[in-house]
């Protein structure tokens, strides 16, 4: 579990912020998963959440997640 927490982590470092689905898609992980993951890496102050974009995989608007500097 932790190291799917990492890679999502990782995954969170691009330029541009990905939504879940963005990053479900990118890691390999469910889609449920993925958002129970980016819940804990964010109560962990891992990643914060960013703006809200128009998803590329679902293509409706969805709140994207980032990297603490």
């Amino acid at each position: 579990m932790v190291c799917k927490q990492v890679e999502l982590a990782r995954q969170t470092r691009q330029d541009e912020p990905l939504t879940a689905c963005e990053l479900s898609v990118a890691s390999g992980v469910e889609r449920i998963e993925t958002s129970r993951r980016l819940s804990d890496l964010h109560s962990r102050g891992f990643i914060a959440k960013g703006d809200i974009k128009v998803c590329a995989v679902n293509q409706v608007k969805m709140l994207t997640w980032k990297e603490i500097k």
